[in-house]
């Protein structure tokens, strides 16, 4: 998206107007011209000459540096793996005939990002970029520089600040560009045995309610007609060959629906603080489970009592989808959670479970379950939600149910990724 910076598109310069500067240098000027001219010294007055001449070429010069001049700036790509590598890109155009002798761009980049060819530069707490350029007539500038990140999250870089002005840099002009671009990390997807899982649990052949619908591209086979079968199922080269009206059957089907809830609360209460271990492990294993349920062709959304980053809700929600793209915005919106919850886990599932689709299975992934929550689960459950439990630790939680399947993780191990270790993190049950 290009920013332009010319008259029409950037705010104004800074209140330090180079026109007062140019009017007062002027004046001054003027003054010793009229002196040089009444004692007759013609160094003085050449002097004043040229030097008020290159002053009113430079400002001049300085006004037009930023017309027709567009930044843009952006990552390629938008969205990586923690360790993996982008480029944040630069694109400085200057669509006019006169040069820019020189320009400074001053970012400002969250101290998170690393860049690869200078890992030692301190990022305490945030840091700006400085560098200096230049420009020719209708000339186009490229800059890029790679980073990397190991922390899941969203990453703005911006605002810019960009000045540039005359050759002699007399009268600069300064211009601030809002606006941000941002850098998704995804979270680290958990490794699980899918297989052992399915055995257990199989999602796939859930009771359809409603009735389900027969799909004509599953044929299953023929029988006599019916009264009430649709005409166009009737199959006449079986009713020529048997003498009798026969219909096509079909296998029916249904949309397996699945949401999976994480509980972003690892502790008893919020004010203590968060679990780092198990709340990452906690947003692994719900990544590894949207991924592979999306793979078997399963509708599936997702839900965290958290939000963040550009989420504009207070709770995350993700509707079921079977969309190329569902996988891609779970695991970004699991990336923007912060590490707080901003609602009681079981309140949340009271809430978010009215946009639940009928029918619909939950999956809970959670390292902490108080006796509310698991009230709700239950009572979901006896509303005729199938559900599950991933819990993250090595007990069952004495609040839970026993008749709900539930699937202890007391070691998670993440899928490796460039730069970053695959170790097991074994988490211990919370009390």
């Amino acid at each position: 998206m290009t920013s332009p910076l010319d008259t029409d598109g950037v705010p104004p310069p800074e209140p330090a107007n180079p026109q007062n500067t140019t009017e007062a240098i002027l004046a001054v000027l003027g003054i010793l011209l009229f002196i040089g001219v009444i004692r007759s010294q013609p160094a003085l007055i050449l002097f004043c000459g040229l030097l008020g001449g290159a002053l009113l070429l430079a400002a001049l010069w300085s006004r037009r540096s930023r017309h027709r001049l567009s930044y843009r700036h952006f990552f390629e790509p938008a969205r990586i793996f923690p360790g993996e590598e982008t480029d944040y890109v630069i694109e400085l155009t200057n669509r006019k005939g006169l040069p820019l002798p020189w320009a400074e761009l001053e970012e400002r980049l969250p101290n998170q990002l690393t860049a690869v060819y200078d890992p030692d530069v301190p990022l305490e707490a945030g840091w700006q970029r400085r560098r200096t350029i230049s420009l020719g007539w209708h000339e186009r500038l490229v800059l890029r520089q790679r980073f990397t990140c190991r922390q899941r999250g969203e990453y703005l870089i911006g605002p810019t600040d960009l000045s540039t002005g005359d050759p002699l840099g007399i009268f600069p002009v300064r211009m601030h560009i809002p606006e941000t671009r941002s850098l998704i990390v995804y979270p680290r997807v958990a490794v699980l045995d899918w297989t052992a899982i399915q055995s257990r649990f199989p999602f796939g052949p859930i009771k359809a309610r409603p009735p389900v619908l027969e799909d004509p591209s599953w044929f299953a086979g023929i029988r006599d007609y019916r009264p009430g079968d649709p005409r166009r199922w009737v199959d006449w080269k079986a009713t020529a060959r048997r003498q009798k009206l026969q219909t096509r059957v079909f296998t029916p089907t249904t949309l397996t629906n699945l949401v999976v809830a994480v509980n972003m609360q690892t502790l008893p209460y919020t004010w203590q603080g968060y679990d780092q271990a198990h709340l990452e492990a906690c947003i692994g294993v719900a990544a590894a489970l949207v991924r592979n349920l999306l793979d078997q062709h399963c509708a599936v959304g997702l839900a965290a009592n958290a939000s963040g980053g550009s989420i504009e809700q207070f709770q995350a929600y993700l509707p079921p989808s079977q969309q190329p793209s569902q996988a891609a915005e779970a695991l970004a919106m699991l990336a923007r959670l912060s590490a707080l919850p901003t609602l009681t886990f079981g309140a949340f599932l009271r809430r978010v479970a009215a946009n639940f689709p009928y029918g619909a299975s939950l999956i809970v992934v959670a390292a902490y379950l108080d006796e509310e929550s698991a009230d709700q689960i239950a009572a979901l459950a006896e509303r005729g939600h199938s559900v599950e439990v991933f819990f993250l630790g090595d007990r069952l939680p004495p609040n839970l149910p026993r008749d709900i399947p539930t699937v202890y993780l007391p070691k998670v191990e993440f899928e490796a990724v460039s730069g970053a270790t695959s170790d097991p993190v074994t988490l211990e049950a919370l009390t």
